[in-house]
């Protein structure tokens, strides 16, 4: 060993047995307050029981995605007894379904430009103008 280091003392039995009795201590601590937890989750489990299994997904799923950022959605799915995939996809077909209502908006936008600029159109020649515009509402892009 090279001068200055220090080599460091091996700790002797009463360290031990010190260091021992605190974790012991910790442990009991440590179920102790896992007892007292389990005993408050069933008592609100039971009272909780009737909305969990008797209220529609859709309102469970709403409760979910509302608190999802400050417990997480996959606990509050298990706590709800709720499937994470059903959860999932529910906020998927919202977002695609938000997605849809804009476009939808945006073609109700330029049909009512195209059928102010040409009233007499019909559907057809709406729809052709609308090809002409180079809208086509199957890929739902715009004309930028």
């Amino acid at each position: 060993m090279g001068q200055g280091s220090v080599v460091p003392r091996r700790p002797t039995r009463d360290d031990l047995s010190v260091a021992l009795a605190q974790a012991c201590e910790e442990l009991r601590r440590s179920r102790r307050e896992n007892r007292m937890l389990r005993g408050e989750n069933q008592v609100l489990r039971g009272a909780a029981e009737p909305l969990i299994h008797r209220a529609p997904a859709g309102e469970r799923f709403a409760f979910i995605h509302r608190r999802r950022d400050r417990f997480g959605a996959k606990l509050l799915c298990r706590v709800l007894v709720t499937d994470g995939a059903n959860y999932r996809a529910r906020v998927r077909g919202l977002a695609n379904r938000r997605h849809r209502q804009l476009d939808e908006r945006r073609l109700v936008e330029l049909v009512l430009e195209v059928h102010t600029a040409h009233p007499a159109y019909g559907a057809v020649r709406v729809s052709r103008e609308l090809q002409i515009r180079a809208c086509r509402w199957v890929g739902a892009w715009w004309p930028g």
